[in-house]
């Protein structure tokens, strides 16, 4: 589901492109990944994936560093005759940038950066590397990962600023949701229920969304029971449990909600087909067709007043039940759900 979400959702990829780019043009960027970003761990080995083609340069993943930028660089990406010639009276990050031959220069560095005074060490050393560097001279990609938006970074030279949360939106999340719901479920009808489903109770926890719709027909069956399932026996890419209480105490609700954006309109394209069938009816007995709810439908195909098949009778006392349920705020139970989106199938 990893490569579902990073490689086919349409600004998740385009996150990853972006950063793909940065570095083939010898950027840096700040990326502001926080802990609800699903498959936060798998990021860097993509990127690692699409920088494959680059000679004599690769990624490299570091935890950051106790020392000051310039400092721990110094040490680590510079020769050591160079690292004899520095001098007090300049920066780190002048002497790093003007110096010739480092290997620091084809660097591409993904550093995890947790806490404001790091994230503002590293963006500000990054920023003076990139002023003082030659134009046309190589650069090394610094790509600054922070755990929060602690509003360092902007608008600094040389740096790209990418927040995840600015650029993945709710379309993204329902198109993963719809992606998974393809993969996980056979019946072609059920498909946008599932999706929607999932996308509803899991909100912005795509991890969380890709679990349940992996479940396919239990979960749509029994939510409350795989989701307490899901919560005792299943771990998120990082080892951490899933916490639904929240979820379950409201999931009611959220079945609800989901049912209305799926049912309702099947509910009323059938209306409306009935109403097309039988317009004449109603018109004699003085009603305005387009005005007549499903319950008047079927309470009259049941009495015998409109004549119908008892397949449609059947279906008509169906479609009332559900809309019932769903003009009362209750959750629609997935045995007539199941009977109404299958129709056809």
């Amino acid at each position: 589901m990893e490569r579902i979400w990073w490689g086919s959702v349409p600004n998740a990829a385009r996150y990853v492109q972006e950063i793909v780019n940065a570095v083939h043009e010898e950027r840096s960027m700040v990326l502001v990944l926080g802990a609800n970003v699903p498959w936060r761990e798998f990021l860097p080995l993509l990127i690692e994936e699409r920088l494959a083609d680059i000679p004599d340069r690769s990624l490299k993943r570091l935890d950051c560093p106790e020392e000051e930028p310039g400092a721990y660089l110094l040490a680590h990406y510079c020769m050591e005759e160079k690292r004899l010639t520095y001098r007090a009276g300049r920066s780190h990050a002048q002497f790093l940038a003007e110096a010739e031959g480092l290997v620091l220069h084809k660097a591409i560095l993904w550093l995890d950066i947790r806490g404001e005074d790091k994230a503002r060490a590293w963006t500000e050393f990054v920023r003076d590397y990139h002023s003082f560097a030659k134009k046309g001279a190589p650069a090394p990609s610094f790509l600054l990962v922070l755990d929060e938006d602690y509003g360092v970074g902007r608008g600094c030279k040389g740096i790209t600023y990418h927040a995840f949360a600015e650029e993945v939106n709710e379309f993204d999340r329902f198109a993963f949701a719809t992606l998974a719901a393809a993969c996980d479920i056979g019946q072609r009808r059920l498909k946008p229920y599932l999706a929607t489903l999932t996308a509803t109770i899991s909100a912005e926890d795509m991890e969380l969304c890709a679990v349940c719709s992996r479940y396919g027909m239990e979960f749509l069956r029994s939510p409350r029971a795989i989701l307490q399932k899901i919560a005792a026996e299943e771990l998120r890419s990082d080892g951490s449990p899933f916490a639904l209480a929240d979820i379950c105490e409201n999931l009611d609700r959220l079945i609800w909600k989901a049912q209305v954006k799926i049912v309702f309109p099947v509910i009323e394209d059938r209306r409306q087909h009935y109403i097309g069938q039988c317009g004449d009816t109603l018109r004699a007995m003085r009603l305005v067709p387009e005005e007549v709810e499903i319950g008047i439908l079927s309470h009259k195909a049941a009495v015998g007043e409109i004549k119908l098949p008892s397949a449609s009778v059947e279906e008509l006392r169906l479609l009332k039940e559900a809309r019932n349920h769903l003009a009362h705020i209750e959750e629609v139970p997935f045995e007539l759900v199941e009977t109404i989106l299958s129709k056809g199938d």
